[in-house]
């Protein structure tokens, strides 16, 4: 994987540690920066440029999708989040990836591979691991629920 500008968008500083750390394993040579706040975000975003954002939804009262008009069209969006109820609302924005709560390794290098074969997407599906969660409308509700906890589909 290529060197890569990033930035970790969250206002929980174990939370922005923690993705850090993790992209730091599975691409050494990236350039990592850190924000706490939207305006923070803002304020760095306007000075460099970022292949990635890696943004939280809920931000001290504020909302990170207040962040996405900011973002250059061409640097990618992955949430990183404990609310499950706006993955719909981040794909509509073209979020890159939608990645709950705590992350895993495994689970960034799955979203930081989508960069690099973002143009082959596209054209075949991506296989699933037991760690993964899919959204599922329900009568009652929209919901992510993991992969390990489906018994049967119907159609």
């Amino acid at each position: 994987m290529e060197p890569m500008n990033i930035l970790v968008v969250d206002d929980e500083t174990f939370a922005r540690k923690q993705i850090s750390e993790i992209v730091q394993k599975v691409s050494p040579k990236c350039l990592i920066t850190e924000a706490s706040s939207l305006s923070e975000a803002k304020n760095v975003i306007s000075q460099k440029d970022f292949s990635i954002v890696f943004l939280d939804i809920n931000l001290k009262g504020e909302l990170g999708f207040d962040l996405v008009p900011s973002i250059p069209k061409q640097t990618k969006i992955i949430f990183v989040t404990a609310m499950n109820n706006y993955a719909i609302r981040a794909f509509e924005v073209n979020a890159l990836d939608y990645i709950l709560k705590p992350p895993t390794v495994e689970r960034v290098t799955k979203a930081l591979s989508l960069l690099n074969d973002e143009s082959q997407v596209s054209n075949k599906a991506l296989p699933f691991s037991m760690d993964d969660h899919i959204l599922v409308q329900t009568n009652q509700e929209i919901k992510f629920i993991h992969i390990f906890e489906i018994r049967y589909i119907q159609a």
